[in-house]
Formats: structure tokens, C-alpha cells, sequence
């Protein structure tokens, strides 16, 4: 996303300007800007040179790739099973690789990394992820279970990018517990918690959706 101002105070307020104008008219685009608010002004808060800044503020580079992936699998007719798919879109993506071009501003990426590393001091981030579902069964017992745990480098979800902002901010900090919630029906939000997402469906009722940083936790 572009914005017309290099400074992110004034880059936030007008997407919180735009937020507002999109309750009225459609909450479900409204619930999608709130949802990655914060993550449309990393560009801008890192200062990239403005080549490099038009080529990354877009998903350009990620819809060419797709593009032809998608060109390539529709030539198949008949699809035999979810590893013949995965080929084929390795495939895809591979042949797809080999005829990427530089972006704008790749000169420049040296400058980017050594602002990264500046904002966020060097840290190495990893993370372990548990998807946990709690509810009530057709008899109204409450059942719980974890889908998977699965280990990744530099994800995205709206705690991680809480998490390094907290790394950022916080000097010395070493360690912390980061967890999102996706809770459905009313919810008693901690009051330290960041809300980036709440929106009342007509099926399965009030979806609020925050993240809590807990520096304390180790």
C-alpha cells in the first residue's frame, strides 16, 4: 500500500480516517484494514530509498508468480490426488523463478536490511505455534484440542508483529509471551490488550479478534 506521507503518525490517522468511512458502507473491507493495519506501514516506518520503496509497497512481484502458476496448472485436466497438485505448483513456481527479473531498487536493499536491524536490534525471532480451539459440543460439554504445533521463522500474525514491536520498544527486553484470541460471542477484553479486529456476523454472532503481550512470562 502506498501512502502520500513518509511520516507513519500521519500515515495511521489516515487509515483510521478510512476505517471509520468503511464501517458505514462496508464493515467487512473495514474488518480487513483494521485486521492489518499496522503491517501496511512497515514500509514506511523503515524509510527505504523510494525505488525500492514503490517496488515493495505493492504485491506486484507476489501476483506475477501466482499468475503463472495459475497459467501453468489450468493445462491440467484431471487431477489425481493432493501430491500431483503439489508438483505441479513447485513446478510452476520454480519455472516461474527462473524468469524473474530484478525489482526497482534492488540496489538499495543493503540500506533496508541494516534499517531492519537497527529497528529491531539485531534479534533473532522464532516462534512455536499451538492452534488451540475451546467450545461445547451438541450437548453443551466443553471440548478443547489443539490442532498442531509448528515452528517458523518471521511469521506474521498480528501478535508476532506486537511481539518485535515490544523488542523495539523495550529496551534490554530478552523474552516474552505473545497470544492471539479469536473469540466468538461477548468477551471481556483485558484492558491491555490490542483489539484489531471486532465485527458482528449475522451467522455466527460478535467476532473479536486482540493480541496480549506478556513481558512477565518467563
Amino acid at each position: 500500500m502506498r501512502y502520500l506521507t513518509d511520516d507513519v503518525a500521519d500515515a495511521r490517522n489516515a487509515l483510521l480516517k478510512l476505517h471509520d468511512e468503511l464501517i458505514e458502507i462496508n464493515p467487512s473491507a473495514a474488518g480487513s484494514l483494521a485486521e492489518g493495519l499496522d503491517e501496511t506501514l512497515t514500509i514506511v516506518d523503515l524509510h527505504p530509498h523510494a525505488k525500492l520503496r514503490q517496488a515493495l509497497c505493492t504485491t506486484n512481484g507476489i501476483e506475477s508468480g501466482f499468475s503463472m502458476v495459475n497459467r501453468i496448472c489450468c493445462q491440467v485436466k484431471r487431477w489425481q490426488g493432493g501430491d500431483h497438485r503439489l508438483r505441479w505448483i513447485a513446478s510452476a513456481l520454480l519455472f516461474s523463478e527462473a524468469r524473474w527479473t530484478r525489482i526497482h531498487g534492488y540496489r538499495h536493499i543493503p540500506m533496508l536490511v541494516s534499517a531492519i536491524e537497527h529497528a529491531y536490534r539485531s534479534s533473532f525471532a522464532s516462534r512455536r505455534s499451538y492452534d488451540v480451539v475451546l467450545g461445547y459440543d451438541e450437548h453443551g460439554m466443553p471440548r478443547m484440542g489443539v490442532r498442531g504445533p509448528s515452528w517458523s521463522v518471521s511469521a506474521e500474525s498480528p501478535a508476532e508483529i506486537a511481539a518485535m514491536m515490544a523488542f523495539r520498544d523495550v529496551p534490554g527486553l530478552q523474552c516474552l509471551r505473545a497470544s492471539t484470541y479469536e473469540v466468538v460471542g461477548a468477551v471481556d477484553v483485558p484492558a491491555d490488550a490490542m483489539v484489531y479486529y471486532r465485527r458482528d456476523d449475522a451467522g455466527t454472532g460478535r467476532l473479536t479478534k486482540f493480541c496480549t503481550i506478556d513481558v512477565q512470562a518467563y
